[in-house]
This record gives C-alpha cells, structure tokens and sequence, in this order.
C-alpha cells in the first residue's frame, strides 16, 4: 500500500469546515461518492449525479444539502454544484484537503 505524506502549512485563507458538520458529511459513503466525482473538477448538476451515482433526486439532493451545510460543495450557475473553491484539489490530485483532515478519494468503494 502506498503511503501519502502530505507536507503543506495550513493555509490561513483557507477556512476550516465547522467539526461537526464535517464530520456528518463525511460519515456516508454515498457523500464520498459525490465529493469523487465533482473531485473532477466539472460542476454536476443533481440529475447528473443522481444518475452518475445510482442515486435517486431526491437521496441526491439530500446529499448535497449536507455537504452544501458543511460547506464543502456550493451551487453555481446553472444549478450546477461544485466544490467549494477552498478546497478544489490540485488538477489531477483525487486528494481532498479540508484543513481537519485530508480525504483520499481515489480509493475503491
């Protein structure tokens, strides 16, 4: 298994997510899911994701409005959700850095 060691200062413009959302937002799976997939980079409506995910509207849309609470994705144009610009990955890098703790998304479910 290989290991990531992750080196950086903490980014003083970067803000922390509130603990306990956090931690409520990334407690399902299905929210790891949909934190993988706008990884990418590309806004994803709730249709796109629902389909994408095997997901229904509606469980996708409850999905986002968790990780839109803890301030981890926000929607755009268009109805279109990404992540929020804080914690945008580094292109390429399926890393998600949320300051408490640095999720790997890249890992098979």
């Amino acid at each position: 298994m290989e290991t990531i060691t992750i080196t950086k200062k903490a980014d003083p413009a970067r803000p922390l997510p509130d603990h306990e959302k956090l931690l409520t937002a990334i407690s399902h799976s299905g929210r790891w899911r949909m934190l993988r997939a706008l990884c990418a980079g590309e806004g994803m409506t709730v249709t796109q994701l629902a389909e994408d995910l095997g997901f229904s509207v509606d469980m996708s849309s409850k999905h986002l409005k968790v990780l839109k609470d803890a301030g981890l994705v926000e929607r755009k144009r268009n109805r279109l959700y990404v992540l929020t610009t804080a914690y945008q990955p580094v292109p390429g890098e399926p890393l998600l850095d949320l300051g408490h703790c640095v999720l790997r998304l890249d890992a098979a479910d």
